[in-house]
């Protein structure tokens, strides 16, 4: 279950045994299968706080429907015509002749819930179904036509336009994870599940940073890609020093029994990591080197126990603050 913008909201593995009494509630029904899922996936949705949710063909029945504004939940999604019993729409052969744009409603009352039914022609014929929106009002959009090889003005539903603005975030999901997907040549089915869990954890993840940064008035200037490498690298300092390469010598080998390797300061920290507020200490050593702050450059004893860069930190001088703070 996905918002509009692609945000993973909750997920269900299929096992075949979803259906099952004993995994229903006491207060939802048996809806068959697929309207089954919509309500196992919508426990989390608050009621009567008029959310919306839009589902496919697949899922769309008059019961679902039902069942879901009862709750103040409202509902729209794509419908099969043999779900819809005394359907009075004409038949699809006499809706193929009729001009592109044309539109038919039928509105009833089930269980006493309203619901619509709308029938629009465009390259192929649609039906929906709703519990909160109609045709009206309509709107126009713009479409090519092949035979005058020009591009006219069809009129368009007011349920078409809020099918198509809401619906689609699963594939913007799976969208999303297949630019950087994770390959892995395995035939283990619960590795590949695990590493597509990673990868939705990874996407809402840089969706959380869009909306953070958008909310702040910045604009995010992370691409995708980016914010994935630097997840990786972060995960990767986590409690780790990388050490000097070669073998040290012997005298060297007999002090580090005693204290600490001297850090390596070859790399410099991401913003992430450096701002993370998470095991930044310092920590005295015998060698100096230059500070690392921009504009300072002064010789210090001082280092970071995670960067593992020198950083002035003293009475007069406190770079070490300035760099994991601002």
């Amino acid at each position: 279950m996905c918002g509009s913008n692609g945000f993973s909201y909750r997920f269900e593995l299929y096992t075949g045994q979803e259906n099952q009494d004993k995994y229903r509630l006491p207060s939802e029904p048996d809806l068959m299968a697929s309207a089954n899922v919509v309500v196992r996936l919508s426990r989390i949705i608050p009621e009567n706080k008029n959310h919306r949710v839009f589902f496919d063909i697949y899922y769309t029945t008059i019961p679902l429907l039902t069942f879901m504004a009862k709750k103040g939940i409202h509902t729209l999604g794509t419908v099969r015509r043999n779900r819809l019993p005394n359907c009075q729409f004409i038949s699809e052969k006499i809706m193929n002749n009729k001009a592109r744009g044309t539109a038919f409603e039928y509105i009833t009352v089930f269980d006493d819930i309203p619901l619509t039914s709308v029938v629009w022609k465009d390259n192929k014929i649609v039906t929906l179904l709703s519990s909160y929106c109609g045709i009206l009002p309509k709107n126009s959009i713009n479409r090519f036509d092949k035979k005058t090889k020009r591009i006219l003005d069809v009129n368009c539903p007011a349920i078409i336009k809020d099918y198509n603005r809401h619906m689609g975030g699963v594939d913007l999901l799976d969208s999303l994870i297949g630019r950087y997907k994770i390959r892995m040549r395995t035939k283990k089915w619960y590795m590949r599940i695990w590493y597509h869990l990673i990868d939705v954890t990874v996407v809402n993840a840089w969706l959380l940073y869009r909306r953070v940064e958008v909310s702040n008035g910045r604009k995010p200037t992370m691409s995708l890609f980016d914010f994935r490498l630097s997840v990786s690298y972060s995960l990767t300092k986590v409690g780790t020093i990388t050490p000097k390469r070669g073998r040290p010598p012997t005298s060297v080998l007999k002090e580090m029994a005693i204290k600490k390797r001297k850090p390596n300061t070859s790399l410099m920290p991401t913003d992430s990591v450096r701002k993370d507020c998470v095991d930044h200490w310092p920590e005295y050593v015998e060698s100096r080197q230059r500070c690392k702050l921009n504009g300072c450059g002064k010789l210090t004893n001082c280092t970071c126990t995670k960067c593992n860069n020198y950083f002035c930190c003293g009475v007069n001088r406190n770079c070490f603050t300035l760099f994991h703070k601002y």
